[in-house]
């Protein structure tokens, strides 16, 4: 694989369904931003760097074990909320190729996080 992969989901609580993917790039060299018409529909946006809270799996990435480690992190985010806080919605980032062997491969389950003194200072800027 050339490129992270990250799968965003869309959840509440216990439901975790697929919002959506995208292919991560270390450059902003890397394609230009903006949607590409010629691309088949394909959105190209530059993002910010994030801090994120994440938990290393590696396997066979079944339903279950995302849910354990999205169970985790939640637990994680409730015993540090006086000092951060989710800032986005649970992802995966994949590594591999699809030849490393199921039994082999390595994903990280995470959220995206802000400090929480950070939050309150830019909700509270004019």
């Amino acid at each position: 694989m050339t490129t992270p992969v990250q799968v965003d989901y869309a959840s509440t609580s216990e439901n975790l369904e697929v919002a959506s993917m995208a292919f991560l790039y270390g450059s902003l060299r890397i394609g230009a931003s903006g949607y590409d018409v010629a691309d088949n529909g394909v959105e190209i946006v530059d993002i910010a760097k994030q801090d994120v809270v994440s938990i290393g799996v590696r396997g066979q990435m079944k339903r279950d074990t995302i849910e354990s480690a999205h169970r985790a992190l939640l637990k994680w985010l409730d015993s540090h909320k006086a000092e951060d806080r989710a800032s986005g919605p649970l992802r995966r980032m994949g590594y591999n190729s699809p030849f490393i062997p199921s039994d082999r491969a390595f994903v990280e389950v995470e959220f995206p996080v802000e400090r929480v003194t950070d939050a309150v200072t830019a909700e509270s800027t004019p």
